[in-house]
């Protein structure tokens, strides 16, 4: 039986912020999409359509967080954009794939979205949740 989620929200993915939560779980939504259209067959130009609306929705959901944190002094902003950075410039490239997408390069590309989101998640964000949380 086909799995019906790549990645299941769970309630410890939540870093108490309503927003920043229901943010990331529409980029979760998104990969989900994109796994099963890719899991199933697809119509031309669906990869596509969902790459590219990941690319769009991570980079405005970082630059959200990024204004964000700014605008409550993150003492840890400054490595925090680096990630961010490094990971805009990652979903650049991979919006590009697309239909020419292979099977392996499928194989990562979801290893590497599940891997970067959950660790982002439970380990970078949290962080600042908790500075947050003493304002």
């Amino acid at each position: 039986m086909e799995p019906t989620v790549f990645i299941q929200w769970k309630p410890s993915y939540s870093v108490g912020h309503s927003l920043i939560d229901r943010q990331h779980r529409i980029v979760i939504e998104v990969i989900n999409e994109l796994y099963l259209a890719r899991r199933r067959g697809h119509q031309p130009g669906r990869l596509d359509a969902l790459l590219k609306r990941l690319d769009q929705y991570t980079k405005a959901h970082l630059s959200f967080e990024e204004r964000l944190l700014l605008e409550n002094g993150y003492p840890d902003l400054p490595a925090h954009l680096e990630l961010h950075r490094v990971m805009k410039a990652r979903m650049a490239g991979l919006a590009r794939l697309g239909e020419a997408m292979g099977e392996e390069i499928a194989e990562e590309l979801f290893d590497f979205l599940k891997a970067w989101w959950l660790h982002h998640i439970l380990e970078e964000d949290m962080k600042y949740s908790e500075y947050l949380m003493k304002e």
